[in-house]
């Protein structure tokens, strides 16, 4: 059974406000690449810092963010969601180093775990 269905849905889970959001999408280093979605980290910071609709478009992420965190993803979207590409890159030294490259949304709602 994939882990993302194992979630006892009624232990409590701790959820994150907008400002803990903000923070989190700050956070992220210059430069940061997109997932496979190609949704940058840098986009996230543009749309958190506009300063006209910045506040609004924190709302949607914060909501599904806190969705995640409860354990909530919808089944049809987790393994998306929670998967990634992979590529294999050679080691100068011989072998293979695996690389997973994964979603910017699945690692914001890392982020703001870790908060």
């Amino acid at each position: 059974m994939p882990f993302y269905r194992t979630f006892n849905s009624q232990a409590s889970s701790f959820t994150v406000n907008e400002d803990d959001v903000r923070k989190a999408v700050l956070s992220f280093p210059a430069g940061s690449a997109g997932g496979p979605d190609s949704l940058g980290t840098q986009h996230l910071r543009d749309m958190v810092l506009h300063k006209e609709a910045g506040q609004q478009l924190i709302t949607a992420p914060t909501g599904f963010i806190n969705l995640v965190l409860a354990g909530r993803c919808p089944t049809g979207v987790a393994p998306v969601f929670f998967g990634g590409r992979l590529l294999a890159l050679c080691k100068k030294s011989g072998g293979v180093r695996p690389i997973a490259i994964g979603f910017s949304l699945r690692l914001l709602a890392s982020k703001c775990a870790k908060q």
